[in-house]
């Protein structure tokens, strides 16, 4: 699925809604997977005025939980 990004991002937060508005009829909301086997967790975060931005990505085995893959 491609999913156009606006060149500029609204200001306030009726634009924000509206642009959550136009995207709400693109949200999948029935099972379309076959069997899962692999779940992936991801987090990010930044320092508020800071430098420093951080971001990680676990890979596991959903069965088991068993880590397969990080980054």
């Amino acid at each position: 699925m491609k999913i156009d990004i606006p060149k500029t991002w609204p200001g306030d937060a009726a634009g924000a809604i509206a642009i959550q508005n136009r995207l709400r009829a693109r949200v999948i909301t029935t099972d379309q997977f076959e069997t899962i086997t692999t779940v992936a967790g991801i987090d990010a975060g930044f320092e508020q005025e800071g430098p420093i931005t951080g971001a990680a990505v676990v890979v596991l085995n959903m069965h088991e939980l068993r880590k397969q893959d990080q980054a």
